[in-house]
């Protein structure tokens, strides 16, 4: 079982943004819960359950931002009904823009963070162990062995998503 406490002071409520909004704004990262039946409607939606991690996450912190000052990046992590429409193309990501960009077309791709327009981290659906492999953008660009491996190190280094990014260009073969 995956660990994320050491998120769990990042968890906010709406009462929390309502009542301290700017002290919510200048937090490192914001989460709010996810009520089970949310997840159950995302699972219903997509015709299969979530990766174990990611439901773990979705019941034990939420969905919401890492990093949430970085204006250059949206850093969010996917509500789970989101999930389900950006692997089914439907709303919010009916407008073909995913399938645009050829990167993310393979049905075992399941994104969940958006870190920017177009970049996304996504697990390998044909995975069938506890933990997921993240990998960001490509095919071969792994970040992690699970999710906890992945949001750890992204907690402690805000610029992870960029220099693997900068990093995954340098070493691509030029055509």
């Amino acid at each position: 079982m995956a660990k994320f406490d050491f998120l769990k002071s990042y968890v906010i409520t709406d009462e929390d943004i309502d009542e301290n909004y700017e002290e919510v704004q200048r937090m490192k990262h914001s989460f709010l819960p996810v009520e089970p039946i949310r997840i159950s409607q995302a699972e219903e939606k997509l015709g299969f359950p979530l990766p174990k991690e990611l439901k773990e996450f979705y019941t034990e912190i939420g969905y919401g931002y890492m990093y949430q000052a970085q204006e250059s990046q949206h850093n969010t992590f996917m509500y789970p009904l989101d999930v389900a429409d950006a692997y089914l193309r439907t709303g919010e990501y009916s407008n073909n823009f995913l399938s645009s960009i050829g990167l993310y077309d393979e049905p075992y791709k399941l994104l969940y963070y958006d870190a920017m327009e177009g970049c996304f981290a996504w697990m390998d659906l044909r995975e069938s162990k506890a933990t997921s492999t993240i990998y960001y953008i490509g095919e071969n660009e792994k970040i992690a062995d699970s999710l906890e491996d992945f949001l750890r190190a992204y907690d402690v280094n805000p610029n992870l998503l960029k220099e693997f990014s900068a990093a995954s260009r340098k070493n691509r073969p030029q055509a």
